[in-house]
This record gives structure tokens, C-alpha cells and sequence, in this order.
């Protein structure tokens, strides 16, 4: 699959991406394709990373050991890549309950008198 010019019509041209937008957790691509293949990106394949084509979650595949892959059918797709890792959640997670934590031994140990 190729890359798209702005100004183009993805209705010319077979085999093609158009990037929607792209941040730094999710990436949001229009492909067009004639027949069925794969979306290979040349971005490291990482864990935490899910694929929707159409809205509906798909398995991403490593392809060429390093690179990202998801099976496509013939015909136009959208196909968005969104960084969610389970490992950022459970840190987010970690910190949250030691915060508590800490502010919950400070008001105990406010509430003790001192002798």
C-alpha cells in the first residue's frame, strides 16, 4: 500500500493510505484497497498497541520481525491504531493508591496526639 497525496481522489487510486490524523497514542487512516493483504507500518511493533478496522477491534501481526500488520479485505477501510498498554494503567493505578496512601498516614498521624 502506498502513499497518498493531499488533493488526490482515493477513488483513482488503488492500493492507497490517506493518514485521517495521528497523535502520539493513535493513528487514524483511510485505506483503499482492491484486494485482500495486509497494512504493514514501518513503526516498531510494541505491546500495548490495538487495531480497529471499521470500528471493530482486529489482531495486530508482526510482520517482517519488527514492523505492524493488519489483514484488510478488499475495499475502503477505516483503520485506526490506538497506544493503550495495560502496563501504563497499572502504574497510573500504583501512584494513584500511593498518593492515598501517603496523604492517608499524614492525617493519622495528625489525629494522634503526641505525648
Amino acid at each position: 500500500m502506498g502513499g497518498f497525496g493531499k488533493g488526490e481522489d482515493l477513488g483513482v487510486l488503488p492500493g492507497k493510505v490517506h493518514i485521517i490524523s495521528e497523535t502520539n497514542n493513535c493513528l487514524n487512516l483511510l485505506v483503499k484497497t482492491r484486494e485482500d493483504g495486509l497494512l504493514v507500518l514501518s513503526d516498531t511493533y510494541y505491546a500495548g498497541w490495538e487495531a480497529y478496522v471499521d470500528g471493530e477491534k482486529k489482531k495486530i501481526y508482526r510482520a517482517n520481525y519488527t514492523f505492524r500488520a493488519v489483514p484488510l479485505c478488499a475495499g475502503t477501510h477505516q483503520v485506526e491504531f490506538v497506544y493503550d498498554p495495560l502496563s501504563f494503567k497499572l502504574g497510573a493505578l500504583t501512584t494513584f493508591l500511593g498518593i492515598l496512601g501517603c496523604f492517608a498516614i499524614v492525617f493519622i498521624k495528625k489525629e494522634k496526639p503526641s505525648s
